[in-house]
């Protein structure tokens, strides 16, 4: 039995995708976000990715697109399943029980370049 790679390190490994998009000057900034917050912070477009840190010790270590910006509403991001697809960019804030834990995540818009 073989092992078969079906993703990329840039996309399974957060940190290594940021510093890729930073080597080729794809990323014009990253802005800190508040996983608290309904919406992204200003700034934020669609087609950017939301990197995550669960809190739990493991830093930068999930991303996803930014799909939508909602005025009255949260806005939406995609990931990896259809039971992520369009869901709160806020989502795992808000299924986190752990008060020490939910006060540890932290978030951060990678704005990338539009061409």
């Amino acid at each position: 039995m073989f092992f078969v790679r079906k993703s990329t390190y840039s996309w399974v490994l957060v940190r290594n995708f940021v510093h890729y998009m930073l080597r080729k000057r794809q990323i014009v900034k990253l802005i800190g976000a508040t996983p608290s917050a309904v919406h992204l912070p200003s700034g934020t477009g669609i087609g950017d990715a939301v990197e995550y840190d669960w809190g739990e010790g493991e830093g930068w270590s999930h991303l996803a697109i930014v799909v939508g910006l909602n005025s009255s509403k949260d806005d939406t991001i995609s990931q990896h399943s259809n039971n992520r697809r369009n869901s709160t960019w806020r989502r795992g804030w808000l299924q986190q029980t752990n008060a020490t834990i939910r006060d540890n995540m932290r978030a951060r818009v990678v704005h990338v370049r539009v061409r």
